[in-house]
């Protein structure tokens, strides 16, 4: 082995150790703070023979696995039961089901170990490591490392995605099981279907061309289970939101640009000519910044077309070259420096902050960790939630509005599960109140809850934020 391939070598193992280390470190934080509860709380509600709350995501792997580290949590607990009767066996499944609603970080423990591994299964594949080194470049940057390192099914996504395209023309079959675990984790990588559908002689696969979507039904069965519900989760935030609410114009460039975004991303693998092809990336990447800096829509639903991007531009000869290599090794050393610079604020110091408040009652997101009293906010949201038809009757703001898929889509009914389950079994004498807060959905905002609850009594906390109802506009 040559000198220069040896360092090489160590630079690259260097950077994976860091971005582990990155990885796990970042154990009890929520990076960008959406859903991560949500999605770990799958895993229990699953264990427990509920369907995912997420189940539109649909996260299908991820959940499983966390699902399968429960019944082994639940199997090992056995052996210390006092007596091994029914009621005992039933108690103890309440047990493992409240410890890991108590903390849910063994559960994203084991997402971080499972995409560590995918991520070396990635190493080990790509020989020229040219694709491997873009796609860390890319998630590592500023803008997605946020969505790499949390406890979201978006990096399993990518990584399974990457590894479908990676060893496509060498094993047609295993990548069409790749590429349908990477859509049973978000379904949005649907729009790298080009890349499959093709042999390199443009044949279509019609026998494998089914693969990946059996592989998806069988990873995720809630998504076909209430298919229809699921897709009008998803597409209430196109029709229903701020994106559709402003002149004429503006709608319909927004319905326009999701198109052209879509058949771009389908053309695009197709395309011999490379400045046709470099063009019309430019121009997807010009819509995404319209899209989201501008009409608000959400970076992570744009994370195949940077997957696309890295594995586009590493069929170039120049990315095999070994300084350039070198270069986006340095590149992504930096990322990670800048990364474990900046400032974030963990699940344990919010937690700190809400038991330490001189406040009685707060108003929070959910965290990994917690700790203060539920009972107020179960008693006030139980009912609530459990009204006929309250999904609808909401949504709509009419009593007479339609029943269908208000059952079905009452998300609010799984999220309270967690919190059923903490003030069922909670030892601890603190009296502070905790109240979660939700953006969408069900009424759960600041404004709802300064009404229901006294005001002067209430601290509102959001990571290093803190007000109170007199504060708010």
């Amino acid at each position: 082995m040559s000198e220069n391939k040896r360092f090489q070598n160590y630079f690259l193992l260097f950077v994976i150790l860091f971005f582990l280390f990155s990885y796990f470190s970042k154990l009890y934080f929520q990076l960008g703070h959406i859903d991560e509860v949500n999605y770990l709380s799958d895993s229990l509600l699953l264990f427990e023979g509920i369907l995912p709350a997420s189940k539109h995501a649909p996260s299908g792997l991820t959940t499983w696995i966390g699902t399968i580290y429960l019944g082994l949590d639940y199997i090992f607990n056995l052996f210390f039961l006092e007596k091994l009767n029914i009621f005992g066996v039933m108690k103890n499944f309440d047990f493992v089901i409240y410890k890991n609603y108590k903390d849910l970080t063994n559960i994203k423990l084991t997402l971080i170990i499972f995409n560590s591994l995918l991520l070396l299964y990635f190493i080990f594949k790509d020989n020229e490591k040219s694709f491997l080194l873009l796609f860390l470049f890319a998630y590592t940057s500023f803008f997605l490392i946020i969505f790499t390192l949390s406890g979201k099914p978006f990096f399993t996504a990518s990584l399974f995605a990457a590894l479908a395209l990676l060893i496509k023309e060498q094993n047609r079959r295993l990548a069409f099981i790749f590429f349908g675990l990477a859509l049973a984790e978000k379904w949005e990588f649907i729009v790298l279907i080009s890349y499959f559908f093709f042999n390199q002689d443009k044949k279509t696969d019609r026998i494998l061309f089914f693969l990946p979507f059996l592989i998806f039904f069988a990873s995720a069965p809630w998504f076909l289970i209430s298919i229809i519900q699921n897709l009008k989760i998803q597409f209430n935030f196109i029709l229903q939101s701020n994106n559709l609410s402003g002149s004429f114009v503006e709608n319909y460039s927004t319905i326009f640009s999701l198109i052209m975004y879509i058949f771009l991303l389908l053309f695009i693998p197709i395309i011999k000519n490379i400045r046709i092809k470099i063009i019309s990336l430019i121009l997807v990447l010009l819509i995404i910044i319209f899209l989201v800096n501008i009409q608000g829509f959400y970076l992570r639903w744009f994370l195949p077309f940077f997957l696309m991007i890295c594995f586009e531009f590493s069929k170039n000869k120049f990315t095999k070259n070994y300084f350039f290599q070198l270069g986006i090794l340095a590149l992504i050393t930096i990322n990670l420096i800048i990364f474990n610079l900046s400032k974030f604020t963990s699940d344990l110091e919010i937690l700190k902050k809400e038991k330490n408040s001189n406040y009685e009652n707060i108003l929070s997101t959910g965290l990994l960790k917690e700790e203060l009293n539920f009972n107020k906010y179960v008693d006030i949201q139980h009912p609530y939630i459990n009204k006929k038809n309250i999904k609808n009757i909401n949504f709509f703001n009419d009593k007479n509005a339609p029943l269908a898929f208000s059952e079905a889509g009452n998300l609010e009914k799984l999220y309270l599960r967690r919190y059923e389950y903490l003030i069922r079994y909670d030892k601890n004498n603190i009296k502070k109140n905790k109240f979660i807060r939700y953006g969408t959905g069900l009424n759960s905002d600041e404004v709802y809850w300064c009404n229901k609850l006294k005001k002067e009594n209430l601290l509102i906390l959001y990571k290093n934020n803190s007000k109170n109802c007199n504060e708010i506009n």
